[in-house]
């Protein structure tokens, strides 16, 4: 009889031990990142760069391209702080506060000496054939990411504009009204200018502007600002975000200047990490194929290769403390057997 309590005592704590594993696998699945707002890099090249991110996000790639032909974009980061960039221009601070739609949503960016922006400054009209100057700017996340977890937004929207167009994994297109997702009901609430409504420390560049970029939600994509529209010209803080509401792998920003000199766009990314990948319980014995189970789960979450790791491990290390507790308990029906 000491013999049957003592694997009693054993197969109980196994199974205890199995359930809190079991109650930590949400946490183990998804890290808090403390900064949701993305680093972007500018390369050798000048046209190509990324966009780090904290651990537990998906990171990014970006490139220039349909550039007006002879000309080449002014792609530099500034800090959120004011600085100087690697031309040695000096530059004020620019960054969201939370009372701005963004910010209030993914927090403040700044002042500060670790988050920036991207600023791309769009060939001057004079010097195209065209009668406009053109830029593209494409990003491509490592993975989709999640509905409603991706923001971003586009700033000093002024004697140019930008449509804004998004692909899924398959390389389909995002319907605008996806694009606009959860940011605004209405596409004219997408837009705003940082300067007014700012209560806490305000960017150095705010004046007293007011001016906001008209919004055009169309079928594949989102319209910002009007360049043709002289009166916006040399306007300060005019802005529009965006929050979709389907999974994202590439965004493409197509700006167009119509100014006589170069004109520049900031570019501004965040996001927040997916939802916690829930395991479910392992019932009855399993046949070695765990981890290829869980794999299709996981395929589109945005998870990360290591938490997609982590995550398998635990569910192979469940199966493996099932067996235990059915070892244990066929155990202590043979020696009840033995002991009659």
């Amino acid at each position: 009889m000491k013999t049957s309590t003592r694997r009693r005592t054993v197969a109980g704590a196994v199974t205890a031990t199995a359930v809190l594993l079991l109650l930590a696998a949400p946490a183990a699945a998804q890290a808090t990142p403390s900064n949701p707002w993305g680093i972007w890099t500018v390369d050798n090249t000048g046209l190509a760069g990324e966009v780090g991110f904290d651990a537990g996000l998906i990171h990014a790639s970006w490139s220039a391209s349909h550039i007006s032909p002879g000309l080449s974009p002014e792609i530099v980061t500034h800090l959120t702080q004011a600085g100087t960039d690697i031309n040695t221009d000096t530059y004020d601070q620019e960054f969201f506060t939370t009372d701005t739609p963004i910010g209030a949503v993914f927090g403040t960016n700044g002042p500060s000496a670790t988050n920036n922006y991207l600023k791309v400054g769009i060939p001057q009209l004079r010097h195209s054939p065209l009668r406009y100057g053109l830029t593209d700017i494409t990003v491509t996340f490592d993975s989709p990411i999640e509905a409603a977890k991706l923001g971003l937004a586009v700033s000093d929207v002024d004697s140019d504009d930008v449509y804004v167009s998004a692909f899924d994994a398959n390389d389909n297109t995002i319907t605008g009204t996806e694009l606009q997702g959860t940011a605004a009901a209405l596409p004219a609430d997408l837009a705003f200018n940082f300067c007014p409504q700012v209560t806490q420390t305000a960017p150095d560049v705010c004046n007293s502007d007011t001016d906001v970029p008209p919004i055009s939600v169309e079928g594949g994509g989102v319209y910002v600002g009007d360049g043709s529209n002289t009166s916006l010209w040399g306007t300060t803080g005019a802005s529009a975000w965006l929050r979709p509401s389907v999974a994202v792998k590439k965004l493409v920003f197509s700006m167009t200047n119509y100014d006589t000199s170069t004109s520049s766009i900031r570019l501004w990314l965040a996001q927040f990490a997916a939802d916690p990948v829930i395991v479910p319980p392992v019932t009855g014995e399993p046949t070695g194929g765990a981890s290829s189970a869980t794999a299709p789960a996981l395929a589109n979450t945005g998870a990360t290769s290591t938490t997609r790791s982590a995550v398998t491990g635990l569910v192979v290390t469940l199966a493996g403390l099932v067996l235990l507790v059915a070892g244990a308990a066929a155990g202590r029906t043979s020696l009840r057997g033995r002991i009659r």
